[in-house]
């Protein structure tokens, strides 16, 4: 009896690594879904929504740096030929998430499937960034030193709004959800 009790601990041990595993496998697969919309974001008339875009961007742009028209014509060029490039990597990225969420779906998860795709989708991710600096690499190439240095600083104060990485910060940092003064309010 003592010796079945024994076999059973490592398989055991076996499965609930396993089932860990897979949970944080879908909540990492969760979190690469896309964003739904809140609700009283914005109407039809666009209230409540900022713009987004490259037409936004260089908008933006002309009215922080005063760029010349030969200048907007270059950036216009740059985002038009980086859009192919960006809607490849929305598919490729796109692609990447359903085969994950299928091969975690499964009744029994391959492990080797799995974190291959996982590391196909830091892969698509570095990729991406790279994209995005040889794109302001383009852009810089256009403005002048000072036009840069105005953009940057601008760019920067926008991060600085959401934190030095760029994200928009942790649960504890934003306060409980709803807005509310939470338990001790």
């Amino acid at each position: 009896m003592k010796e079945a009790t024994q076999n059973s601990k490592p398989a055991r041990v076996g499965l609930i690594a396993i089932i860990a595993t897979i949970g944080l496998l879908i909540s990492l697969v969760s979190v690469a879904q896309p964003r739904q919309r809140r609700a009283g974001g914005g109407g039809p008339d666009g209230a409540g929504q900022h713009e987004r875009g490259p037409k936004a961007m260089i908008g933006q742009m002309q009215q922080l740096l005063d760029l010349t028209e030969n200048q907007v014509a270059a950036i216009e060029s740059v985002f038009e030929n980086q859009r192919e490039i960006g809607r490849e990597n929305r598919a490729a990225h796109r692609a990447n998430a359903e085969a994950l969420k299928a091969a975690l779906e499964q009744d029994s998860p391959d492990a080797t499937a799995v974190g291959e795709l996982l590391l196909a989708g830091k892969e698509l991710r570095a990729a991406s960034a790279a994209d995005r600096e040889e794109l302001q690499g383009q852009v810089n190439a256009v403005l002048t030193d000072e036009q840069q240095a105005t953009w940057e600083g601008f760019q920067k104060g926008r991060r600085g709004a959401r934190g030095d990485d760029g994200k928009r910060g942790t649960r504890r940092q934003r306060g409980p959800r709803g807005g509310g003064q939470g338990a001790n309010g």
